[in-house]
């Protein structure tokens, strides 16, 4: 009998909208040499999330929360496409829909006219700012009840130029809505100093995952405003990996090249399905505690994964969802992951139709700032991954699938992902998507 050791899966995510009163090019890298100053502590509760307790929690409309994720679906679907057709050099492609929507929606908070229905129609949802900031409040205070059986935390951040005053409204927005804490700074002296304590506060709100989030340079003088978004989520799988199983096995990157990787297995009763239509199987890997899984989206083919992303919709990847079943004989065999991406999404947003935003003089933040024009730069995003098992190096010695999966009755249903597949990482209720990605080289 192998020792059972918990597989993790630790996640963490930022993003930032750097909005500023002229262009400056975000990517215009500097040396480093300096070190981040360190941030003092504030009344956001632990790690800088502003903690909700039990009893401030109202029950969220299920109408409403079944909305948003319907909106945030769709959202994750557009996104992922454009990615995919920017993904010229056959990399893992990871993100969160979830962290990349809630600083836009803070910036469709403070968005009129024309820009609020770019914002509005990105995201899919109507433009009707109380709606929609009361249907992030309710499923942000529902996710902060996931804890213990999960680590999940989300912090929100606003930065805002002293030379411009809130407008009231938006702060109250920002502090009550998103439990955001909003600060105003100097940035016409002090930018390099807002910058690097930025950064500070991502690394620790993300457990030290998602480093240098603003490089040099992407915050300057003519810096107006710096939304900010952070996620950090662990969790431990429901039924543990055996560790002395994990061992290297193949991997097909085509039908030509192969090579090792760190594979787990595991024998369990899963749920699966299956779909004729994307030529595909799914595998639900529940968390601790049920409130958030972890589905595996597998293509028939070695090289079916282009297939699946072509055909992969809302309404395909729903029914694929919805037909999960119990099977209690699944043999799984899982590559050990670790994915870290950096994407500015300027050029992603504005090819899904967000054009108004970017251009000085006609971006319309009005319910910011009382006075000023304000537009984006770009949005930044940061992605962390790691699925592994923890303190496990030296105990990866014997055993092989057929170990794992041994039964003495009907033989199991076998689940080898050893070429290139989907996943997704979601609550389930609500049913909300927080990360999509790919992953074509482990």
């Amino acid at each position: 009998m192998g020792v059972l050791v918990d597989v993790t899966s630790t996640l963490s995510t930022a993003i930032v909208i750097v909005s500023s009163s002229s262009s400056i090019d975000p990517y215009h890298l500097e040396p480093r040499n300096r070190r981040p100053t360190r941030v003092k502590s504030g009344k956001e509760g632990i790690n800088g999330l502003k903690v909700y307790k039990s009893q401030q929690i109202d029950r969220a409309n299920p109408v409403m929360a079944q909305g948003l994720s319907d909106s945030l679906l769709q959202f994750a679907l557009d996104m992922y496409g454009k990615l995919q057709s920017q993904n010229r050099g056959g990399q893992n492609i990871f993100f969160s829909p979830f962290s990349i929507a809630l600083p836009l929606t803070m910036a469709l908070a403070g968005a009129r006219n024309n820009t609020a229905e770019q914002l509005a129609a990105l995201l899919h949802v109507k433009n009707d700012r109380s709606k929609v900031q009361c249907s992030v409040t309710k499923l942000l205070k529902q996710l902060s009840e996931f804890a213990p059986d999960v680590e999940f935390h989300v912090a929100n951040r606003v930065y805002g130029d002293q030379r411009f005053a809130f407008q009231k409204s938006y702060r109250s927005d920002m502090e009550n809505s998103y439990g955001a804490t909003v600060t105003s700074v100097d940035f016409s002296k002090n930018h390099e100093d807002v910058r690097l304590e930025a950064n500070e506060w991502v690394l620790k709100q993300t457990a030290s995952k998602i480093r240098d989030l603003l490089p040099p340079g992407s915050v300057g003088a003519n810096t107006t405003l710096l939304l900010l978004n952070a996620i950090y989520f662990k969790g431990f799988w429901s039924s543990p990996f055996t560790a002395h199983l994990t061992k290297p096995h193949d991997f097909h990157l085509d039908s030509e090249n192969v090579v090792k990787v760190d594979t787990m297995s595991h024998a369990y009763g899963y749920k699966i399905s299956t779909s004729k239509e994307l030529r595909a199987r799914a595998l639900e890997m529940p968390y601790r505690g049920g409130k958030m899984s972890m589905v595996i989206l597998l293509p028939d083919e070695v090289e079916g994964l282009p297939f699946l992303e072509k055909h992969l919709t809302s309404v395909t990847l729903s029914t694929l969802l919805a037909s999960l079943e119990q099977n209690p004989k699944v043999c799984l065999t899982l590559p050990k992951l670790k994915i870290e991406r950096g994407l500015a999404l300027k050029d992603v947003l504005r090819a899904l139709g967000v054009v108004d935003l970017f251009k000085p003089e006609v971006a319309d933040l009005s319910g910011i700032f009382e006075s000023g024009k304000p537009a984006v730069t770009d949005i930044l995003h940061k992605t962390f991954l790691q699925v592994d098992e923890e303190g496990t190096e030296a105990a990866a010695a014997t055993g092989t699938i057929m170990t794992c999966c041994a039964y003495n009755t009907l033989p199991p249903t076998l689940f080898k992902v050893d070429h290139p597949f989907m996943f997704i990482i979601k609550t389930n209720e609500p049913d909300v998507i927080l990360f999509v990605g790919s992953v074509r080289r482990p």
